[in-house]
C-alpha cells in the first residue's frame, strides 16, 4: 500500500538517524508525484523515494516491483 500523502498533514518532528525508504505507486490516488516528493524531502532523516511505474495505492500486480526496489534498497544499506 502507498502512502497516503494527501491525507498527512505534518512530518514527524522527531529526526530520525535511521534511514527510510518511501515506495509510491506512479498512479497513486491518495498522493501524486508532486506531492510525495515534497513529502519525503521534508522529512527528516535520509529519505529514499522509488516510484513504481504504473503502480496504483495497493500496487495490484506490481508487487515484483516492490519486492526489487525494497531487495536492491536493502543490499545498498551501509
Amino acid at each position: 500500500m502507498g502512502l497516503p500523502v494527501l491525507l498527512i498533514e505534518s512530518t514527524p518532528e522527531n529526526p530520525r538517524a535511521k534511514p527510510i525508504l518511501f515506495i509510491q505507486g506512479e498512479r497513486d490516488e491518495f498522493g501524486d508525484r508532486e506531492a510525495i516528493e515534497d513529502f519525503v524531502r521534508s522529512f527528516p532523516g535520509p529519505a529514499e523515494l522509488v516510484v513504481v511505474p504504473g503502480g496504483a495505492h495497493l500496487f495490484a500486480e506490481k508487487v515484483s516491483l516492490v519486492e526489487e526496489a525494497l531487495g536492491e534498497w536493502l543490499r545498498n544499506l551501509p
